[in-house]
């Protein structure tokens, strides 16, 4: 009778033992994110990923550090021992970054710096393809399928990867930058300059309020060709150089 009874007892756990792909685990792992919109994987590697981790390499008790840098995006990866209070290795992480901000690019963002967790991976990925070309094909996902996944019941966040993103390139001619008197850093500061979204304000009509949207951001390519780059005096008059 019981052995009846501790099968019977088994058989009713397991019909309500519930299944967890990634169950509540705390891994040792504090990660370091960190973009820096245009620079290049070379750049990310030398004025990003290596300055974070000779900051992480004083943190107590890290055991590993490991870096991956690509276009715009520095992420730095510091293990530590599975006993360790991740909640201290955050705060420790936190403060050795805090020696190291002021050496890092002023247009790069503040790290973020989170605990690994295994949740945070996706669930479901999907690959599309159709007769369009891989640009075609990014937007396609971008504008049409990413919203529509994120707006489903249940779904915290959708995002695409792959395929072809558009870039539009900049070349400088170094004679001319010279001839003008002018540096890469003067040029690239009005390019991002002028290609800046600001909020229009609002107006207000009786119980109704009206946004204003402005068009800070390039509409084409001619647009950038336009930037005013520097000012200049000469017998004329005021010159632009553009």
């Amino acid at each position: 009778m019981a052995y009846l009874m501790i099968i019977g007892f088994g058989l009713f756990s397991l019909s309500r033992l519930q299944l967890d792909l990634y169950p509540d685990i705390s891994f040792p792992t504090v990660v370091v994110l960190t973009t820096y919109t245009g620079a290049s994987p070379e750049d990310m590697e030398t004025l990003v990923s290596r300055p974070i981790e000779g900051a992480v390499a004083t943190v107590k008790n890290a055991e590993e550090i490991l870096s991956k840098s690509k276009l715009g995006v520095s992420m730095v990866e510091v293990k530590f021992d599975w006993d360790k209070d991740m909640e201290q290795a955050e705060t420790d992480v936190r403060r050795a970054l805090e020696m190291v901000k002021g050496f890092l690019p002023d247009d790069a963002d503040n790290p973020i710096v989170f605990a690994f967790d295994p949740s945070m991976q996706p669930i479901v990925m999907m690959m599309i393809s159709g007769p369009y070309p891989l640009d075609e094909l990014r937007r396609i996902a971008d504008n049409d399928i990413e919203p529509r996944l994120a707006r489903l019941p249940g779904v915290a966040s959708a995002e695409a990867a792959g395929g072809l993103e558009r870039e539009i390139q900049i070349l400088l001619d170094p004679v001319k930058i010279a001839a003008f008197g002018l540096d890469v850093n003067r040029v690239v500061g009005a390019v991002y300059q002028e290609n800046t979204q600001v909020p229009g304000g609002s107006i207000q009509q009786g119980t109704l309020d009206f946004t204003i949207q402005t068009l800070g951001k390039y509409q084409s390519v001619e647009e950038i060709g336009e930037v005013v780059v520097g000012m200049a005096t000469t017998e004329r008059g005021p010159c632009r150089f553009g």
